[in-house]
């Protein structure tokens, strides 16, 4: 079991204050949007979600990427329902490395990614994918928290959304052929991690989780414990890191032309708080 920081939710909760002062501060907006019917401070009013993209040399590049998978990917929703909630890992990934891929020109396309399934029936998602000689996945937390820091109700609304998914069959094929010792409610609980372990382990693949710098340590031991779950002969195979949000800002902040220095720095008052 990982050795949890007992200290999550007050993290967390320093974290909602420092956006909740960002949007104030930074971008001007007051009026407070709504999460589950109440007025909360760190989400943004939906029809302000674009300010949930830096204001820089990107931005308006940022938005005309956005709004086009936005009308291709109909009628799914290529942005995530909470999209406007400044908590948003989407909209971190968005705000992380849309300005690298535009000025490195790396056009999003059929070998960048944005928010790819590469099994459609079976639904998992990465939230960047790259495709080159290899099967690159990128998963980006933020706040997120890991099952064992959910309460009992959250847990068990996570573990209901699984089993009454229409491909569960699949589920259950699936964990029976990778894995050793393992309970249907645990495969349930972090179906996520397994499934990109899964992914990790295949021929060309690649799977890298960008999380920040003080939730490493947890994301690391976390994928570390459900990896030595995997049958010896896919576990000899697994290729998945856990990378800090903090270095890919430093490398590029470093290197990258000025307007991308310029954007990473607001990047970092926003994101990288004390950084």
């Amino acid at each position: 079991m990982v050795n949890l920081n007992s200290g999550y939710k007050a993290w967390r909760k320093k974290w909602h204050y420092h956006l909740s002062c960002y949007k104030e501060k930074v971008l001007m907006i007051e009026e407070k949007g709504l999460y589950k019917e109440n007025p909360t401070p760190f989400v943004l009013p939906k029809e302000k979600k674009w300010a949930n993209i830096i204001e820089s040399y990107y931005h308006k590049d940022i938005i005309k990427i956005l709004e086009e998978k936005s009308i291709l990917s109909l009628p799914d929703k290529f942005l995530h329902q909470e999209f406007h909630h400044l908590t948003s890992s989407q909209a971190l990934g968005f705000n992380l490395f849309l300005p690298v891929f535009i000025s490195c020109g790396w056009k999003i396309d059929k070998n960048y990614i944005l928010e790819h399934k590469p099994e459609e029936t079976e639904g998992t998602c990465f939230d960047i994918f790259v495709k080159s000689e290899k099967n690159l996945g990128v998963e980006i937390k933020f706040l997120e928290g890991i099952f064992d820091e959910k309460n009992e109700q959250e847990k068990e609304e996570k573990r209901m959304e699984y089993k009454e998914h229409k491909y569960k069959k699949r589920f259950d094929n699936m964990y029976n052929k990778y894995f050793d010792e393992i309970t249907q409610d645990e495969f349930y609980d972090y179906y996520q991690i397994y499934r990109h372990l899964i992914y990790s382990c295949q021929d060309n693949w690649e799977v890298l989780y960008y999380v920040l710098e003080e939730r490493k340590y947890i994301w690391e031991e976390l994928i570390k414990e459900k990896q030595k779950q995997l049958k010896n002969e896919y576990r000899q195979n697994c290729k998945i890191e856990v990378i800090t949000i903090d270095s890919f800002v430093k490398r590029y902040r470093t290197n990258g032309p000025d307007a991308l220095k310029d954007h990473l720095k607001k990047f970092k008052d926003k994101y990288l708080v004390n950084k």
